[in-house]
């Protein structure tokens, strides 16, 4: 995700070094920003459905840890990461 938005904001696949470090300092500017409106209250950005119920599988996956032996722990895990 990092690399992705990174790439975006620098809209070149290669770039130059000194382009490079330009773009990494207005990306830095930006996620500060970002911070700084949270901590101001506003609500962070809202996440997909799709990883909210991502996440509520592996909770109960991690929760139920103690009925499962490791092998099949492993595979609730493994099988909720390659969906």
């Amino acid at each position: 995700a990092w690399h992705r938005s990174l790439q975006s904001l620098l809209c070149l696949t290669h770039p130059t070094l000194w382009k490079l470090i330009d773009g990494l300092k207005r990306h830095q500017k930006l996620k500060d920003t970002e911070i700084e409106q949270l901590v101001a209250g506003r609500d962070p950005v809202a996440r997909k459905q799709k990883y909210i119920q991502l996440d509520e599988r592996i909770r109960n996956v991690v929760e139920d840890y103690d009925n499962r032996d490791y092998l099949n722990y492993l595979r609730g895990i493994a099988h909720n990461l390659f969906y």
